[in-house]
Parts: C-alpha cells; sequence; structure tokens
C-alpha cells in the first residue's frame, strides 16, 4: 500500500581509498528503507557526487559538487581511512570542505573512521599522518565513530539510522543526546531533485548496459534507488488521481524488475531487462514532471 513518507537527501563523502565503505553505506542506507521507511515513514535517499552530479565547465570542480548535491542535501555520513584527499584551495580536502559547508548551514555530519588494516607500502605517510591529525582534531568538536571491517561499518550505521529516524520521526533518543537536524523544506524543489536524481539514474543505468562485463545486479541497485525516489514522493500527494495512479503503477513496475529473472534463452531476457528498465525509467522522469504541474 502507497504511504506518506519525509525524504533525506544522505550525502556519502569521503576520500579514493574507501570504495568498499562507500558502496557498503549506499547498500546500507536502501535496505533500511526498505525494512523501515513504511514504520518511520520517512525515507534516506543515498547521495554520490559520481552518480548526482551532471558535468559543468567553468568553476571550481568542488564548488560544482556543493552547488548541485551538498547544499541540497540533509545529512552527510564522511568515512576516512589512510586518506584525507586533495586540497580544494578551500578546505585540506573535497570530503572535509563538504562537511564544513553541512555543518555552517546547520546540517547533521555522521563521522566513521576506519582502523582496518592496510599495507604499509602503498600508504602515502603525509596523507596517513593529515588523518590522524584530522582525527585528534575532530574527537574536541564532536563525536565520531570507528569501524575494523565493512561489516562492522554497517552494523553500527544500522543502528544509527534507527536512532536517527526516531530522532527525526518525532521521538525522544534513546541516549537522550540532542540528535535534531534541520528538517528539509520539501515541495516544488523536492520534485525538481527527483526528476534530477531519476535522470542521472537512467544514465548510470544505460552505462551499464553498455558496460563490459554487464552485470545485471547493478541494474537492479540503480532500479532500487530510482523506486525509494518514487516512494519519497508520497509525500507531495497529486491532486488528480491519474498521475497518482501512475506513481502506484510505477512502483508495481520497480518491484517486478527487481524480481525479473535472466534465462538461458538466447539473451533474449537479457535485452528485455535493459530495454524495461530505461522504459521504466524514461516513464518515471515523465511522471515526476507531471506531478511537478499538479502538486
Amino acid at each position: 500500500m502507497p504511504f506518506n513518507a519525509k525524504a533525506y537527501n544522505v550525502v556519502i563523502a569521503s576520500p579514493s581509498d574507501v570504495t568498499e565503505e562507500r558502496d557498503a553505506v549506499e547498500n546500507t542506507v536502501l535496505k533500511w528503507n526498505t525494512e523501515n521507511a513504511e514504520h518511520h515513514k520517512l525515507i534516506f535517499l543515498p547521495v554520490r557526487w559520481e552518480n548526482n552530479t551532471l558535468p559543468e565547465y567553468g568553476r571550481r570542480p568542488q564548488e560544482v559538487i556543493n552547488s548541485q548535491i551538498i547544499r541540497n542535501s540533509d545529512i552527510l555520513i564522511g568515512i576516512f581511512w589512510t586518506r584525507l584527499g586533495s586540497s580544494t584551495g578551500r578546505a585540506d580536502s573535497g570530503t572535509i570542505e563538504e562537511m564544513q559547508e553541512m555543518l555552517e548551514a546547520g546540517k547533521r555530519v555522521m563521522l566513521y573512521f576506519s582502523s582496518k588494516r592496510s599495507d604499509t607500502d602503498s600508504i602515502d605517510a603525509d596523507q596517513y599522518a593529515a588523518v590522524k591529525k584530522f582525527k585528534t582534531e575532530a574527537s574536541q568538536k564532536g563525536l565520531h565513530d570507528s569501524f575494523s571491517t565493512t561489516s562492522e561499518l554497517i552494523e553500527k550505521l544500522r543502528r544509527h539510522l534507527d536512532k536517527l529516524a526516531r530522532s527525526l520521526d518525532g521521538y525522544a533518543d534513546v541516549d537522550g543526546a540532542d540528535t535534531t537536524v534541520n528538517r528539509p523544506n520539501r515541495d516544488l524543489s523536492m520534485i525538481d531533485l527527483a526528476i534530477k536524481n531519476v535522470g542521472s539514474l537512467k544514465y548510470q543505468f544505460e552505462i551499464e548496459r553498455d558496460s563490459e562485463p554487464i552485470n545485471e545486479r547493478q541494474g537492479k541497485v540503480i532500479l532500487r534507488k530510482a523506486k525509494s525516489i518514487l516512494m519519497s514522493m508520497h509525500d507531495v500527494p497529486p491532486s488528480d488521481h491519474s498521475t497518482a495512479r501512475a506513481l502506484r503503477e510505477l512502483l508495481i513496475a520497480f518491484t517486478k524488475m527487481d524480481e525479473f529473472g535472466i534465462y538461458a534463452d538466447g539473451g533474449e531476457s537479457w535485452r528485455q531487462f535493459w530495454v524495461s528498465g530505461v522504459e521504466v525509467l524514461d516513464e518515471s522522469r515523465k511522471t515526476l514532471e507531471e506531478l511537478k504541474k499538479v502538486a
């Protein structure tokens, strides 16, 4: 059954040495939505610069990222291991500048440091020293957490999302700490962001379709993200029944795509999966544009 939900954009920020952890955080957020969104009436939408930004020439690269996704995000999850990142000219790294943007806007930053073992021969000593220095500074400005394995990060993040959802849902935090964040102002801007994100997901889906080797499981991950975006649109109820019906039908279509099986049939089911995926994403964008007209 459809349900109303408040959507919060959660940007995943980190240097380049924690790719596995970035993927794990995104998948954990999506799984949390599946299991908890209806109960809490809220959805966390994972945002990553490599997925949610568009090419833009003529401005400082980090400023492009800031303007396209950071200032539209509500929560930041930051991850560090052995690298702090490269200076942006305004901060010691892109991740640090993104954190500063969020904090200056009064938004929540959730910070995690990896303590897993690394190959000492591959570590940049200066970068590692910069991370340790930043960790010390961060300890004086707030609370952060650490993990030694990706599994531990997933488990901790799931618990933290539960606590965060309770605070956003109007419940008192179990530890008694102030865990409130600025509630996002969602109206037409929410729909505009959804249109942009679905367009970006369609682009990613087509890249995955045309890549080598092709991975339909990654295609399904992309489609699940789009489904989460549409679920969040129940917070903006349309004034006409046709658009509401279209949204419901699209959610059903996304569920079917997630259950779509690839068989040894000469490639026919494989082709049908990618064709149908593009069609559903196209239809999602069109429906969101109609929703914007009647919201």
